[in-house]
């Protein structure tokens, strides 16, 4: 279960609960329009399902999933399928995120590493589309 310390408040202003969590770094505001404390519970599941949505076995490290898989994809794939994948996360994957904890990893940590692909590698968007695979 998340780790909200905090419960909704009534805004007068804009007649709505809001709750403010932060997980990792990224704050997110949930809200419900809903008048008495049902409106409140709804704000806060909200909440609590954003904090709670993560990986089973989140703990491990990127690089070690990336062995097995790569792994597999050398057993099911062709060389120049898994060889694309091996470069790929050399270069942009691995520097990016390769220590952290998948379940640490957001959806900005991958868009950063699309970003430093085209901006620092010259990489054309056609190709980025299929980023991160």
């Amino acid at each position: 279960m998340g780790k909200r310390v905090n419960t909704a408040t009534w805004s007068d202003k804009y007649k709505r609960w809001q709750v403010n969590v932060q997980q990792d770094g990224v704050r997110r505001s949930f809200y419900s329009s809903t008048p008495g404390r049902t409106g409140q519970h709804e704000a806060n599941a909200k909440a609590d399902q954003w904090l709670d949505n993560g990986i089973e076995g989140g703990s491990m490290r990127v690089s070690d999933l990336y062995e097995d898989f790569v792994a597999s994809q050398k057993e099911s794939t062709g060389q120049s399928h898994w060889r694309g994948v091996e470069s790929r996360y050399k270069h942009y994957i691995g520097p990016g995120i390769g220590t952290k904890r998948i379940d640490r990893v957001t959806e900005q940590h991958l868009q950063d590493i699309i970003n430093k692909a085209y901006s620092q590698h010259g990489l054309a968007a056609k190709t980025l589309m299929k980023y991160p695979r």
